[in-house]
């Protein structure tokens, strides 16, 4: 399966240049010019969240090479996917994960949230 990477640079040319290249290594690349044109994408229902808040997965100097993003962006997908798949464990074993065992209390709302 295709995994979408939100791209944003300023520089219009690069921006166009690294979402061409990440096509061809094969994901589905959104880009954009700013970070506030992307922040309808990253609301409370974005999956990437929490590792956000948690910094940075990898980084990558300019310039860089486009091989190299990609590798780091694989990278941090199938992490991102243990995570998430590791939560989903939890939840069907009923153990709370790190973020659940912060919140006060257990009802269904809290849970939700």
């Amino acid at each position: 399966m295709k995994q979408t990477v939100l791209l944003i640079d300023d520089d219009e040319a690069m921006r166009r240049s690294t979402e061409q290249a990440l096509e061809l290594a094969d994901f589905t690349v959104q880009s954009f010019a700013s970070a506030e044109a992307a922040l309808p994408l990253i609301g409370p229902g974005f999956a990437g969240v929490e590792a956000m808040r948690r910094g940075a997965y990898d980084f990558i100097e300019k310039p860089f090479s486009t091989q190299a993003l990609a590798a780091v962006l694989r990278r941090a997908l199938d992490r991102r996917a243990l995570v998430i798949e590791n939560r989903r464990l939890r939840a069907v074993a009923g153990q709370r994960d790190d973020l659940e065992a912060r919140l006060p209390g257990r009802s269904p709302a809290m849970i939700d949230l």
